[in-house]
């Protein structure tokens, strides 16, 4: 089973069949808190972690990609044995998880207005009324209920804190990633700056598992691959002599000029990844894919000519690296990088 965050009094835990007797005797004995108007999309099950027993349910709503949104559903059975602490605790820890895995700028929560015990618990951890509608809801007898409409709202973190996170993602979820997601990782590599915006690029994306799988060969069986989402194969188009294509490598080393015009052009163009410049929008998608927690790895190492088959590319189409997409079994942790007074040469 999946645990998703571990506190000093709770775990969230994905939820399953074993659950369901604590969950009968909630809906019959009724709720110290609950939230209404809510389609679960995925449900966990909150554990008092000293007693190993179920003491409610959290859920994620359906997710609004391009407002970085989602609502969140919340069932909390008896506390009188429990206190505040325990769902306090359960609710703090699944807001830091979805605003981690997510990228998410806020959270949002309905609650039935005469709850004071589900009010005082979002007050607490700063949600705020935004809106209020009368007679929303009735009770389980047909009693017309208000209904308290709750957001939370973090700051979008800065890239700096993103890049203190990224790692080279190899153990993905099974959990895909909308398709808005993806356009918005595609976007990111499209707008990539290159050489007088020669532009000399395309970018493959791959869902389709039995092209993975043949293409997994042509990486030497890095199997790890196939754990992921989605992959995107930047492609780099061989800029021609007539377009400059070693101008500016003969600029760079003029003591090269010869031995670099006297290269087959085929064989320059495929040792000559830095005019390629595929570099640049992969970064880039690497960036925007961290902005909605969504990990990835750079894979360099296969058979490039193999790989330009099976996507049946022209023979000046080369593809220069396969980025791994998906969102990571575990938080991404950055690996520890030198630090900056062994990197830094100053000329001031």
């Amino acid at each position: 089973m999946e645990i998703i965050a571990k506190g000093h009094k709770t775990i969230l835990r994905s939820i399953t069949a074993e659950d369901a007797p604590f969950f009968t005797k909630w809906m019959k004995n009724g709720f110290a808190v609950e939230t209404v108007g809510f389609t679960e999309y995925r449900r966990f099950v909150i554990l008092d972690r000293e007693t190993e027993q179920p003491v409610g349910e959290i859920a994620i709503g359906k997710m609004d990609y391009k407002k970085r949104s989602c609502k969140i559903g919340l069932k909390i059975g008896d506390t009188k044995n429990q206190g505040e602490e325990l769902p306090k605790e359960a609710l703090h820890l699944f807001l830091d998880y979805l605003y981690d895995r997510y990228g998410l700028w806020r959270i949002q929560a309905d609650i039935f207005a005469d709850n004071q015990g589900a009010l005082k618990l979002f007050r607490d951890l700063d949600f705020q009324v935004i809106h209020q509608v009368s007679d929303y809801g009735t009770d389980l007898h047909g009693k017309p209920r208000d209904v308290l409409f709750l957001e939370h709202q973090r700051e979008p973190r800065s890239i700096l804190d993103l890049l203190k996170k990224r790692c080279s993602v190899r153990d993905f979820a099974q959990e895909s990633v909308d398709e808005i997601i993806i356009n918005e990782i595609l976007e990111a590599g499209r707008l990539a700056p290159s050489g007088g915006n020669e532009q000399p690029w395309k970018f493959a994306l791959i869902k389709d598992r039995k092209l993975m799988k043949r293409l997994v060969e042509s990486a030497y069986n890095q199997v790890w691959m196939l754990d992921a989402d989605f992959w995107v194969v930047t492609v780099a188009t061989i800029v021609s002599d007539e377009r400059g294509g070693r101008d500016i490598q003969v600029a760079r080393y003029p003591d090269l000029e010869e031995r670099i015009k006297k290269m087959d052009l085929s064989f320059y163009g495929r040792i000559n990844q830095e005019e390629h410049q595929t570099k640049i929008p992969g970064t880039q998608m690497v960036l925007a894919a961290l902005e909605y927690g969504v990990g990835s790895t750079w894979v360099s190492y296969f058979k490039v000519d193999e790989v330009r088959e099976h996507l049946g590319l022209a023979s000046n189409e080369i593809p220069s690296e396969i980025l791994a997409f998906g969102y990571p079994q575990t938080p991404m942790k950055s690996k520890r990088k030198k630090p900056m007074d062994g990197i830094l040469l100053r000329y001031e």
